[in-house]
């Protein structure tokens, strides 16, 4: 097997985007002040895995079509890794109540909401006229969800397993960087899938605005998130300070290359991979 089949199968199997969650989570708990607490850490990974694993179902017509080498990978390799992620999801929801019966229900509600997000819940008949048939073809509502899930998977959680109270300022601190964080990411995902999206009748903000114009849109939410230095700054986490400059110019770096490296990359390794080195700045600033 050629090191890039193992990559691929690396990206393509969710395991990647998982340890994104993974670090997220570090990066919350890191904020609130706490250690590495394990538990606090596989939960959201778990549930990262098992998520986006059933998510390839619903899109393998998507995938088809933007990215024909995942959709072999899972006609291949999909049913084992479908019952994996079954798996996967049963743990992180054991696991989340063993840390407290809040974050259980937070995990519950995660899986609860998925489904009901990717149904189709319209009939056929009445979505020619709406326009869609799951929620998730709702203009903008699909990277609203994103985001509005991982802060509950990544911050949310975590701060529930080390019995953390949500009112705090730092909590809110950290669900709006990873809320902007992932709708930045997710909004750029839909570049690379106009031509499925547009084939398979999904609107987007890239197939309704145009590329150009959601370019700048996400130039100016990466812009916003400088905004949360001055909050670090008054709560008194200085060293945290990084964590915002880093992913701002990481943003900027790809955002900046969108037009001379292929797209898939960008997304399949430059978006996903960021969530992993933000939990590894983070710790880096917190041991130094």
């Amino acid at each position: 097997m050629k090191f890039i089949d193992v990559v691929n199968a690396f990206v393509y199997s969710n395991v990647y985007i998982a340890l994104g969650a993974a670090g997220f989570a570090v990066m919350s708990l890191l904020f609130f002040g706490y250690d590495i607490v394990p538990l606090a850490v596989i939960v959201p990974f778990l549930l990262c895995f098992g998520m986006y694993t059933q998510n390839r179902k619903t899109d393998y017509e998507e995938d088809a079509i933007n990215q024909p080498q995942r959709a072999w990978f899972y006609t291949k390799y999909g049913d084992a890794i479908y019952k994996i992620s079954f798996i996967a999801l049963f743990a992180a929801v054991v696991l989340s109540f063993l840390g407290n019966i809040l974050a259980g229900l937070l995990a519950v509600g995660i899986i609860a909401t998925g489904v009901f997000y990717n149904a189709p819940l319209i009939p056929k008949s009445v979505s020619k006229k709406v326009g869609f048939r799951r929620l998730k073809e709702v203009l903008f509502v699909k990277n609203l969800f994103v985001a509005i899930i991982w802060a509950i998977d990544t911050v949310l959680i975590p701060a529930a397993i080390v019995n953390m109270r949500f009112g705090q300022s730092i909590v809110f601190l950290a669900i709006g960087f990873v809320l902007l964080r992932i709708l930045i990411g997710a909004i750029f995902f839909d570049l690379k899938d106009v031509k499925g999206d547009i084939k398979t009748g999904i609107k987007t903000l890239p197939t309704v605005l145009g590329v150009k114009n959601v370019i700048k849109i996400l130039v100016v939410l990466n812009f916003l998130t400088l905004a949360f230095a001055p909050f670090f700054w008054q709560l008194n986490k200085l060293h945290y300070i990084s964590t915002v400059i880093f992913a701002v110019s990481y943003d900027f770096l790809y955002l900046y290359l969108y037009r001379s490296v292929e797209t898939k990359f960008l997304c399949n390794v430059m978006v996903d991979g960021e969530y992993i080195f933000l939990g590894l700045i983070t710790v880096g600033t917190f041991l130094f």
